[in-house]
């Protein structure tokens, strides 16, 4: 896989691990519980199978950005954009896929099916997604 040469950032973002203390709208305590189950799936696989993980979160000079970057020994291993109930895929999760061959999964909650893309982007409903996750 290729390294990405863009900016991968460690913690611009803040998420809660209890989501009753998360203020907005459905949006965006929908992304902060997909950040809550990555982080575990990360840890899990980190500590139990001492695999070299990282959850990070991507953005360009430009400022476009994906939601998570799980990181498998300091390169991207899969880029993962949480939204509500989009039916589209974000622009900024298809340009960085596109851009630097990179796996990609738009975990949608109100999804009712998985859709292929192409060969490196899928859609997924939010339920199918975190059954997946290690913990």
């Amino acid at each position: 896989m290729r390294v990405f040469r863009g900016r991968v950032n460690k913690s611009p973002k803040i998420y809660f691990y209890d989501t009753g203390l998360v203020k907005g709208d459905s949006g965006i305590i929908f992304e902060n519980l997909v950040a809550n189950s990555l982080q575990k799936h990360v840890s899990g696989l980190k500590d139990i199978k001492g695999e070299d993980k990282k959850l990070m979160y991507l953005r360009d000079k430009e400022n476009r950005e994906v939601d998570f970057a799980i990181i498998d020994e300091d390169e991207i291993d899969l880029l993962v954009e949480a939204k509500l109930s989009d039916t589209e895929i974000s622009q900024h999760l298809r340009y960085f896929s596109t851009k630097n061959n990179l796996k990609a999964v738009q975990v949608v909650n109100n999804a009712r099916h998985e859709l292929s893309k192409s060969d490196l982007i899928r859609m997924v409903p939010a339920e199918n997604f975190l059954k997946t996750l290690f913990m």
